[in-house]
């Protein structure tokens, strides 16, 4: 509940970086949208999401979606030491769209 309600705020707030206005008025339709996500990622979570294709394309699926979700954390480990150790090396362009690729990834998750 308290990721959907922070996922709104965040929604809400960029409503008004791209529209202006306050951030009250875009909330209502934030929260529907936060809640549309969490829906979605606990559908995909859980499997109840149908997959589509052959019997092995279908297997194949959910095991790699076992594994990502079994492993998630781990994978924003290593993409967060990876950030680290490399933002030297990257334009600020780059540093900032690599950082704002994985605060996606997170937020999605």
């Amino acid at each position: 509940m308290k990721k959907v309600m922070v996922r709104a705020w965040e929604i809400a707030k960029e409503g008004v970086k791209k529209f202006g206005g306050k951030v009250k008025e875009y909330f209502a339709m934030a929260l529907k949208l936060a809640w549309k996500e969490a829906k979605r990622i606990a559908a995909d979570q859980t499997g109840s999401i149908k997959l589509t294709g052959s019997e092995k394309q279908v297997k194949w699926a959910e095991d790699i979606r076992k594994v990502v979700v079994e492993n998630i954390d781990s994978v924003f480990a290593v993409l967060d030491k990876s950030f680290e150790e490399n933002k030297n090396e990257l334009s600020e362009r780059k540093l900032e769209r690599a950082e704002k690729a994985i605060e996606e990834l997170k937020k999605n998750y």
